[in-house]
């Protein structure tokens, strides 16, 4: 059984994560409302090209139809943001 100082520590950290997590979420809102939405749509889009680019050259051999799928999906769903 945890002593109770550990367990403290283990609710000092959890809240500590959960406030940096608010905190970095919330800055992204904030960034995300402040721009342009074709600037906002363009730079998810070059983030979503530079992941498959990343992905593709790390596992050119091993393309799979679940993984075509998958970023056809993610295309799709990126044209109706």
């Amino acid at each position: 059984m945890p002593s109770i100082e550990t367990s403290s520590n283990l609710i000092e950290r959890s809240s500590k994560n959960h406030r940096n997590s608010v905190e970095s979420s919330s800055k992204l809102h904030r960034n995300a409302i402040n721009q342009n939405p074709v600037e906002l749509h363009r730079n998810l889009i070059e983030k979503l090209l530079k992941i498959c680019r990343i992905n593709f050259q790390t596992s050119l051999s091993s393309i799979t139809p679940s993984s075509i799928l998958y970023t056809i999906s993610i295309l799709t769903l990126l044209m109706f943001f």
